[in-house]
């Protein structure tokens, strides 16, 4: 398994992972072809025809494996531009309250793409390196956002990534559970000190001045002898 830059520092279990990515293979990615094929139907849905130099939407899984054929160019999706992931960083950075739009995949997909397309992507370093500084800024905003949870509540965090969501949710399941534990049992201690101070307040006014109080024994009333 690849290491996701800083969200493998959150806990996140193998088959949560491989879920993940392949959830993302089933991401639309335009390729170039270099070969001649008419459409072909899979599981999914049917694409082509293919055609050289004719570009065409495949499944993110299909185009990975044309390209490692070498039977065609990956076309870089625009979020990866270089001057694009400029403005998103500056975004995320400039505003700690919200989260960015980027694709629901978006962690998958570039790693393979700056793993096993690299001769497509332009600038490849360069975006490697602010990929990975995006990754980070919002790492933080999430572990903040973590931290600033004091009661069981709907927590928002909008526009969060696949690989994101999948990292803090064993998180958040354990803290809400944690969180409603923690409120059942202050809801019995208030419970039992409600009835506490009933009881206290009936034994008061039993005891007050006018209550009944219940005949002495008569034996208790003879005058010894």
């Amino acid at each position: 398994m690849a290491d996701n830059g800083p969200l493998s520092m959150l806990s996140m279990s193998n088959d949560e992972m491989d879920f993940v990515e392949f959830c993302a293979g089933m991401e639309p990615i335009d390729i170039i072809p270099n070969f001649s094929y008419s459409r072909v139907q899979i599981i999914d849905g049917e694409y082509g025809p293919f055609r050289p130099q004719m570009q065409v939407s495949v499944p993110f899984w299909l185009a990975m494996l044309l390209k490692s054929r070498r039977r065609c160019a990956i076309v870089p999706p625009t979020w990866l531009a270089l001057e694009q992931l400029e403005k998103v960083l500056d975004e995320e950075r400039s505003n700690q309250a919200v989260f960015q739009p980027l694709p629901f995949h978006y962690i998958e997909v570039s790693e393979q793409l700056l793993k096993n397309a690299k001769d497509d992507i332009p600038d490849l370093h360069l975006v490697r390196e602010k990929l990975r500084d995006l990754q980070s800024v919002r790492h933080n905003k999430i572990t903040n956002g973590m931290n600033q949870i004091d009661t069981a509540t709907t927590v928002e965090l909008d526009n969060l990534a696949g690989m994101e969501i999948a990292t803090i949710r064993s998180f958040f399941v354990g803290t809400l559970n944690r969180f409603h534990l923690h409120e059942k049992k202050a809801e019995e201690a208030a419970t039992r000190a409600a009835e506490a101070a009933r009881a206290a307040s009936e034994a008061a006014r039993a005891r007050a001045p006018g209550a009944t109080e219940a005949p002495q024994n008569p034996r208790q009333l003879r005058r010894p002898r």
